[in-house]
């Protein structure tokens, strides 16, 4: 009878695992190796932005992961991802990407937020839904 109990329990562990997966899985910045070209000039933007396509989006994981480190410089991030959008945030502590609308019902535009304190060292990295 001890054995129904460890059995339970190593079932709930197996379903929460591939729950977890799946979530990974369908999470909109898990999709696509960060490329820098594409980045730059993601198909069908224009004067007012990406379209619904999420180009950049799909690449968030791998971006953050792989090329934005904390303490990198503010220069080093222009220089990895381009100028960021005019105008969305204060220019002083902030750079904004528009990543496309990406998230929930594909109504509203995400973000990639990066943050640097008074030296310009990257503090912070988060995805902003507006």
């Amino acid at each position: 009878m001890k054995r129904a109990p460890k059995i339970v329990g190593i079932a709930v562990l197996v379903a929460v695992a591939s729950v977890m997966g799946v979530a990974e899985s369908l999470d909109y910045r898990n999709r696509a190796e960060f490329d820098a070209a594409v980045w730059r000039n993601p198909p069908r933007c224009g004067p007012h932005g990406c379209e619904v396509d999420c180009i950049r989006g799909q690449m968030v994981r791998d971006l953050t992961r792989s090329y934005l480190k904390l303490g990198m410089s503010r220069s080093d991030a222009i220089a990895l991802l381009g100028n960021p959008q005019p105008g969305s945030l204060p220019v002083k502590t902030s750079l904004s990407y528009n990543l496309g609308m990406c998230s929930g019902f594909r109504m509203d535009y995400d973000s990639l937020v990066l943050s640097f304190n008074e030296r310009d060292a990257l503090i912070d990295i988060r995805t902003q839904q507006h």
